[in-house]
């Protein structure tokens, strides 16, 4: 028996079990709380069945399985690193030990602790995300991609990132969505 549902056992003491005798107080919680947790899980599934959908939807037209199409202004990871260090000075960027074409973007935490955001690839980034055409895995990850994911972290605001990155090369479906 999970330890936090202790508490609501204690509560649920000595209430009436609506006809059904065997189904003491730790049974009753614990069927309650096994039920919200598959009703959370179906949720999940349910979301991430919806954003797989949308994965290869055009992005105002343009198709995200085309490098060309999704290219918009590139940039360095460097350039990237340097202008979200005008932003927020608490980032640290260690490149990924598991993939060497990935640079791993941290949160400076209280007494020198880093908590992982998130990843950008190493070298040039196109301004949008290229996907693989047969699976919605990300081939190449955008530099706007990777804001959406700061800003989702709460690292830093869609204003901040416009006057920072600039506005998109494009009307962007996905940016005006997920901003």
């Amino acid at each position: 028996m999970p330890h936090f549902l202790e508490q609501e056992i204690a509560a649920d003491k000595g209430r009436a079990t609506q006809g059904i005798p065997t189904l003491d107080s730790p049974r009753r919680v614990l069927t309650g709380y096994r039920e919200k947790q598959r009703a959370k899980s179906r949720a999940m599934a349910e979301e991430a069945l919806a954003q797989e959908r949308n994965a290869f939807a055009a992005d105002a037209g343009r198709p995200k399985t085309e490098g060309a199409a999704q290219i918009g202004t590139p940039m360095q990871a460097r350039e990237f690193q340097r202008r979200l260090r005008k932003v927020t000075t608490n980032l640290h960027f260690e490149h990924s030990l598991a993939y060497p074409d990935r640079i791993c973007i941290y949160r400076i935490l209280p007494f020198g602790e880093k908590k992982y955001l998130c990843a950008m690839m190493a070298g040039v980034m196109p301004e949008f995300s290229v996907l693989h055409e047969d699976s919605p895995y990300i081939v190449v990850k955008g530099w706007r991609g990777v804001l959406v994911q700061l800003m989702h972290h709460g690292v830093l605001g869609k204003e901040a990132a416009i006057k920072t990155f600039g506005v998109p090369t494009w009307d962007s479906e996905f940016w005006q969505q997920e901003t």
